[in-house]
């Protein structure tokens, strides 16, 4: 099933690169000039720090209770987090708009 695995790693990969690129879009213009170098240090710390304990938490879980097991929690889990990330930024809309209308 190698279709659907390269399939999901597109989705997947354009989902991370447009959430990356437009969180840095959004965030640089706020800090001054001098600030932007340690605000995207900040970044790609918490980014690769995510990426890289989650990679070695499902190489645990995969020996303890197997790659299928480990697959289906990664995925239910990577759902729970978008869907909150969702209501979060949603939030933060509706707050921004009341506070440019008022």
């Amino acid at each position: 099933n190698l279709g659907p695995l390269w399939a999901s790693a597109v989705i997947a990969g354009a989902g991370i690169g447009a959430t990356f690129s437009g969180s840095t879009r959004g965030l640089l213009p706020e800090v001054k000039p001098y600030e932007r170098a340690g605000l995207l240090a900040a970044i790609f710390t918490v980014s690769y720090l995510t990426f890289g304990l989650s990679a070695i938490v499902a190489g645990f879980v995969a020996t303890a209770a197997g790659v299928r097991t480990m697959a289906v929690g990664f995925g239910l889990l990577t759902i729970v987090v978008a869907v909150f990330g969702l209501v979060l930024s949603g939030g933060a809309v509706v707050r921004a708009r009341k506070t440019a209308s008022a």
